[in-house]
């Protein structure tokens, strides 16, 4: 005689007369429980099965486990956590009720108690074995027993209506075990490997699970925080570990995850996409912490506490998905300068409404905030920055101490001026530059490394023209705007003050190419401004205004 701690006696005679009573009730619940497990639950099976073990993890204050193995008895899931109770065992016969509630479970996923409806898709027979109590459901048995009951007419009845008590305990180890007895047609192989291929993704998204074995397989987790000046208040950042033994192989990935709120963006550490599988799709899905049908084309996964549908599959109506946004800038702090950018959301790419509304959230966030890698190694604002085209390492060391606000010159591409002009960043030419500079006092020396530098990016007659206002210093210590009327004065050693040449150290060939002429010494003699010189030195020996001139009296002093 089995005992019933869960009274699942008088719960199914209740049922049966609710049946017998009103048949249309009896085919509400038929198909009630079909459209959850083929089209609200379809394919999720190891998904809510995970889900609820994740729930008793965390309810029973434990590093939660699963194991999944087939024999001859069926589908076994077995977990770690908090057993079955009777609130739970309520919950299950009614379909749409659930007996976890968020506001005094600590932050459980199941929200709908339908989620369980996933093994009707799969099974005829399901056992549920616990430390509390067994349970068994059968399709076969429930129809004998609404024949029993005088209720005639019935082609079909549903599986998770009607339970009964039953002896099995689950394996040594865990508190709760399901065994599924598949229906026909059905290969136990294929449902393994499917639940292979998504527990690397639920160890991720469900945070109170550590260790997912499937078959001779194992899949665990390892969390590590990360501390970090850069992060925003409120952020915090993590390392995760994924490691997978089989047959003596292991291998590992790691990921970044940055949580801000009821958010959590992951990034994987080795650039390709976070789903874990090697036919991993271009585009992610929203996770909230399952996957949802909410197809996001952002470089990092999401995983946000929202209102979600019964099924799990939307957002609610009345959720706000762009609130999620939070904390994605943190992504792009961690990463090294070219990698940020490269996880810049693209407008254009939304892959729907709930998509371009998170896209449209996170730049804003990421216009308006402290992080892209200035010249100078400093973040910067973006809608406050500025990107020179071509700016290299020499001439950012040179600028560097002057104009904090261009982008670094690892940034400083051709090929992501479409990123950076949608972050708002303004693009500046070397006019924009020569503009900024004048009025810029430093010595000649430091002219000379800045024309250096900035030499290769004057490769046209049109990047010359865009120069034509830049200061260039003199050998009389003024300084002059733009190349017109200056020279270089190479082959005379001896510095002239009625000629406009340019200061030695500052000297460069870029200036030629800019329109400073070259000096040669009889240029120098023939210029009326030397006649003129002469003429006034000649006028004070007369006046004698001086007993001694220099040869030429023309010499700076």
């Amino acid at each position: 005689m089995h005992t019933d701690p869960f009274g699942t006696a008088d719960l199914a005679a209740a049922t049966l007369s609710a049946w017998r009573e009103s048949p249309t009730r009896l085919a509400e619940d038929v198909a009630a429980e079909d459209d959850l497990a083929s089209v609200g639950y379809r394919d999720r099976l190891f998904v809510e099965l995970v889900t609820n073990a994740a729930d008793a993890a965390r309810l029973g204050g434990v590093d939660g486990e699963v194991a999944i193995w087939s024999d001859a008895d069926g589908l076994h899931i077995a977990n770690t956590g908090a057993p079955l109770t009777e609130a739970g065992v309520r919950s299950l016969l009614a379909l749409r009720v659930s007996a976890k509630q968020p506001d005094d479970t600590g932050g459980v996923v199941g929200r709908f108690g339908v989620g369980f409806s996933a093994t009707a898709a799969v099974a005829h027979t399901v056992e549920i074995r616990s430390t509390s109590g067994t349970i068994c459901f059968d399709r076969a048995r429930a129809a004998a027993a609404v024949a029993d009951a005088g209720i005639v007419g019935v082609a079909r009845v549903p599986l998770l209506r009607l339970a009964w008590p039953g002896e099995g305990v689950p394996r040594a180890g865990f508190a709760t075990e399901i065994v599924l007895g598949l229906a026909g047609g059905l290969d136990p192989q294929a449902i393994l490997d499917a639940a292979e291929a998504q527990a690397p993704d639920l160890l991720l998204a469900l945070t109170a699970l550590r260790l997912i074995t499937v078959e001779d397989t194992a899949f665990e987790i390892d969390r590590t925080e990360l501390v970090n000046d850069e992060l925003s208040s409120g952020s915090r950042a993590r390392r995760l570990t994924v490691t997978v033994t089989s047959r003596g192989d292991r291998r590992s990935r790691a990921f970044t995850e940055i949580e801000h709120g009821p958010s959590r963006w992951l990034r994987a550490d080795d650039g390709r996409p976070v789903s874990a599988g090697s036919d991993a799709p271009v585009a992610d899905v929203l996770w909230a912490p399952t996957p949802t049908d909410i197809e996001l084309s952002l470089p990092c996964r999401l995983i946000a506490r929202l209102p979600l549908t019964h099924d799990r599959r939307h957002v609610h109506p009345d959720a706000d998905i762009a609130a999620a946004a939070a904390g994605y800038v943190d992504v792009l702090r961690l990463a090294e300068p070219v990698d940020g950018v490269a996880l810049v959301p693209r407008a254009h790419r939304a892959r729907g409404g709930d998509d371009a509304r998170l896209i449209d959230a996170v730049l804003h966030e990421l216009r308006s905030t402290a992080w892209l890698p200035g010249i100078a190694g400093a973040p910067v604002v973006p809608d406050r920055a500025s990107v020179l085209i071509g700016l290299g390492p020499d001439l950012a060391e040179v600028l560097g101490e002057l104009f904090t606000d261009l982008v670094h010159p690892d940034l400083s591409l051709a090929h992501q001026l479409p990123v950076l002009e949608s972050l708002d960043v303004t693009r500046i030419g070397l006019a924009s530059l020569a503009e900024r500079l004048t009025g810029v006092e430093r010595d000649p020396a430091w002219w000379g490394r800045l024309y250096a530098a900035l030499a290769p990016l004057v490769s046209t007659a049109l990047d010359a023209e865009e120069l034509a206002a830049l200061p260039i210093p003199r050998s009389d210590g003024r300084m002059n705007i733009g190349a017109r009327g200056l020279f270089t004065a190479h082959a005379v050693q001896t510095p002239l003050r009625w000629i406009r040449t340019v200061a030695a150290e500052a000297d460069h060939p870029l200036l030629e190419r800019l329109g400073v002429q070259r000096l040669s010494i009889t240029d120098a003699l023939a210029d009326p401004a030397l006649r003129m010189l002469v003429e006034e030195a000649a006028d004070l020996v007369e006046d004698g205004a001086g007993e001694e001139v220099d040869a030429t009296g023309l010499a700076e002093e």
